[in-house]
């Protein structure tokens, strides 16, 4: 009988020695950098507009966005975000016209465009288009925004980066002199333009005249569709405050 009842007891033990225990769920694992799903998508709002072809077909249908990239001889490349693209005609130069009336022109360094028509999706080489204009609405430049007019005709606005490594005037933009350097502040332009002689003449919007025998420098603009612009002193022709500037139409 004992003999029997430990036999038993044995054997129960092996038994259960011979199974796994119960597993609690643990947290799940993350899936590794090669396993990882990639993030859905950012949809894509189309722009509703006109495609005109070199062959002088007309197309309405969305343009699908995608960024405007122009070399230009005054900052580079321009990087234009394509929601504040009003219209753009392909040439030599290429010009883009913005929401707000600002104009870049350069090379274009897009090689096709994408846009959705009555017959279907078309992926089109730009040598093919003549121009693209899209519904987006016209807006009003910032109040005591900038206007800098360029020397090729562009016009490009935004709020002027001054530098602040200028103890007396700090947040300025200098003007370099003969005898030194005359500071001004972006917030009291009313209009910098050259005049003859190689002088520009500087108004403030306080009604103060200077005329000073200095170059325009390179002006550091932060825009609303390109983020921040070094425009070329040398390039630059005239200053405004936009404020006096016509309204895009």
């Amino acid at each position: 009988m004992t003999r029997t009842f430990l036999l038993l007891v044995l054997l129960l033990a092996s038994v259960s020695l011979g199974q796994a225990p119960p597993q609690s769920p643990g947290p799940a694992e993350s899936p590794g950098p090669e396993g990882a799903s990639p993030p859905p998508p950012t949809p894509v709002t189309p722009i509703h507009g006109r495609l005109t072809l070199s062959n002088g077909d007309a197309h309405p249908g969305e343009f699908l966005p995608e960024e405007i990239r122009l070399a230009t001889e005054y900052a580079e490349l321009v990087t234009i975000n394509p929601a504040f693209l009003r219209s753009l005609r392909l040439g030599a130069p290429a010009q883009a016209t913005l929401v707000n009336g600002d104009v870049i022109s350069g090379t274009l360094q897009n090689r096709t465009l994408t846009f959705q028509t009555f017959f279907g999706t078309r992926t089109v080489p730009v040598e093919n288009i003549t121009s693209l204009a899209t519904d987006l609405p016209a807006v009003q430049r910032r109040q005591g925004t900038l206007l800098i007019t360029l020397r090729s005709g562009d016009r490009v606005s935004g709020t002027v980066l001054a530098e602040d490594s200028t103890p007396l005037v700090p947040g300025s933009i200098p003007f370099r002199v003969p005898f030194g350097a005359v500071y001004v502040r972006p917030e009291t332009i009313e209009r910098i333009r050259p005049t003859t002689g190689g002088t520009i003449e500087i108004v403030t919007v306080d009604g103060s005249v200077a005329t000073v025998a200095a170059g325009i420098p390179a002006v550091r603009l932060s825009t609303i569709y390109a983020g921040v612009l070094t425009l070329a002193g040398d390039q630059i022709d005239t200053i405004l405050l936009a404020s006096a500037t016509e309204a895009p139409r």
